[in-house]
């Protein structure tokens, strides 16, 4: 068993100490995200209502850009997609291709 963990501290990039740091901001990080989770828990209709606030004073100062901004990004991706579709179907074809020609030279 000693073997294995001495492999497996090896195989970590910086080893266990690493590790075990990273694994202790995780549970602090969650740990607050929970506790801000349970203070807010109940009160959803006081931040739609603090939103909605919000929301009237952007349009009031002409501030309220975001649904045009969704719907051009909406735009863009739908356009974009079957390009990068295309894009990646040639790309497996090339490979498909060159590990052809690799094999037939092997």
């Amino acid at each position: 068993m000693p073997a294995l963990i001495v492999r497996i501290g090896d195989w970590l990039p910086r080893g266990w100490p690493d590790l075990f740091r990273q694994l202790l901001l995780y549970v602090l990080a969650d740990t607050f995200y929970e506790m801000a989770r349970g203070m807010a828990d109940g009160r959803a209709n006081i931040a739609f209502a603090n939103g909605e606030r919000v929301i009237d004073t952007e349009r009031t100062l002409g501030l309220f850009f975001e649904p045009g901004l969704h719907g051009s990004a909406q735009e863009v991706l739908v356009a974009a997609v079957p390009e990068l579709q295309r894009c990646g179907d040639v790309d497996v074809l090339r490979r498909q291709e060159l590990g052809a020609r690799v094999g037939a030279e092997l």
